[in-house]
């Protein structure tokens, strides 16, 4: 889908969304693929489950999907997905933040301090790991689109409770 997109001679990293999972299609889930002068592509994101996969760590994978594969319509074995949309892309030479991005992101994969707690909302989730490391590197200049619940989370910005009126 996106294939056509990456450049042999630049380091790139792409920022996808697709809506979530019903009944939940109204919140987005979020994902990197980062591509080494046109090595890979590879994928990184938050999942809300664990499986075995040879490249997990606690809910954070490396190419569990395709790397332009948008999220399931419907739980339980379907086969019909979302259509990813590319929020943008950072590129650039050994020398750019995307090539920073990528050693980041990479380095990371180990060490993601919320790799082992998932919650839909407030978070952590994909959007708290998305966010997390656009905030390390606001020179992307990319931004979460409305309806990734869990950016906030790292910034202790929390929903607010709802007063309660019924006395």
């Amino acid at each position: 889908m996106f294939d056509d997109h990456i450049k042999d001679d630049k380091h790139q990293v792409f920022l996808l969304v697709s809506p979530a999972t019903f009944p939940v299609t109204f919140a987005n889930h979020t994902w990197f693929v980062t591509s080494k002068k046109g090595e890979g592509p590879n994928r990184w994101e938050i999942r809300h489950f664990q499986n075995e996969h040879p490249e997990r760590n606690g809910y954070l994978y490396k190419n569990l999907l395709t790397p332009w594969e948008g999220m399931e319509k419907f739980k339980l074995g379907s086969d019909s997905k979302h259509e990813p949309i590319l929020v943008g892309v950072v590129e650039g030479d050994d020398e750019s933040t995307a090539h920073e991005m990528i050693k980041h992101i990479e380095e990371d994969f180990h060490d993601y301090e919320h790799a082992h707690k998932y919650s839909y909302a407030p978070g952590p989730n994909c959007n708290t790991y998305t966010q997390k490391v656009l905030d390390k590197f606001p020179d992307a200049k990319l931004k979460l689109p409305r309806g990734s619940f869990g950016k906030s989370y790292n910034k202790g910005i929390l929903p607010r409770p709802t007063p309660d009126t019924s006395h």
